[in-house]
């Protein structure tokens, strides 16, 4: 009995020695300055949501919860350097949306399209360290949007790119040692928006129309929670919302070789939100 006694009493021991290094393991890392690098992959699933701004039925507009993906490399300076601050973003999806829209003759037209989305972004920030930090952000960035097949086969498509300058707040603040969060705040200024509307595809005899978009401003936020459990790995989940304007673009021709026509892209806007899931390395 006495030797059971002896036993359990030296388990007891080992288990909160374990325990105390292990958790001292944890406490010296995060003693250490932090590991600047990190780099993110994650999954997203969102609902995309865009309207013309025409009345019905001239308007189309394109709905649908769709798949995607996200990379991201984060370089966040640690205590004893220049507290700067790189982010690099890519964002990619595809899938087909809801089509509600009408003909050329103005009659109602309904069915998918099949769209692919690309999103590049660099940025640059310096951060302001405290209880909570805070980054102030600039960059550039890059939209394409391939709107394939509108209304489904035997359609045209159309093809938008533009670049934005993200000017945001980035507020970081731990809840416990492992777990954090954020809040992320930006403005998205667009330039240089084009269009290509491949008419060809519908009518061979057709060119393809190109033209100017008008530049609006756009907006997103992000708040990412943070669980790290190893201190180089954590789970990141990344509710968001993001909205986004397109002016009316200039005009341009459509012809066959003898009728011609006069179009343009109508002003839009565009609403999405979602969420991403995903792991991150820290190194």
């Amino acid at each position: 009995m006495q030797l059971q006694k002896v036993k359990l009493l030296t388990s007891g021991m080992l288990f909160a020695a374990i325990g105390i290094t292990t958790g001292n393991a944890w406490a010296d890392t995060n003693k250490k300055a932090d590991s600047p690098h990190s780099f993110e992959a994650g999954i997203n699933y969102f609902h995309f949501d865009y309207k013309e701004d025409l009345t019905p039925p001239s308007k189309s507009t394109e709905e649908e919860w769709l798949p995607g993906t996200r990379l991201v490399y984060t370089y966040k300076a640690g205590e004893a350097t220049m507290p700067i601050y790189y982010r690099i973003l890519v964002d990619y999806a595809d899938g087909d949306t809801d089509y509600d829209g009408s003909t050329q003759a103005g009659d109602p037209a309904y069915g998918t399209t099949d769209n692919t989305f690309f999103t590049g972004e660099l940025n640059i920030g310096y951060t302001f360290k405290g209880y909570v930090d805070v980054t102030a952000y600039t960059g550039v960035g890059y939209r394409y949007w391939d709107r394939g097949d509108i209304g489904g086969p035997g359609s045209y498509s159309e093809e938008y790119s533009w670049g934005y300058l993200p000017v945001g707040v980035r507020t970081d603040y731990k809840i416990t040692d492992k777990l954090s969060g954020a809040v992320d705040i930006s403005a998205h200024y667009m330039f240089g928006g084009r269009i290509k509307v491949l008419f060809s595809e519908y009518d061979p005899t057709y060119n393809n129309g190109k033209a100017d978009l008008g530049n609006k401003m756009g907006w997103k936020v992000e708040a990412p929670v943070q669980y790290r459990f190893t201190p180089k790995w954590s789970f990141v989940a990344t509710p968001w919302f993001e909205f986004s304007k397109i002016g009316r673009g200039d005009n341009f021709i459509l012809t066959d070789g003898s009728t011609v026509l006069i179009a343009y892209e109508p002003a839009s806007e565009t609403k999405q939100y979602g969420v991403t899931l995903g792991f991150k390395a820290h190194f």
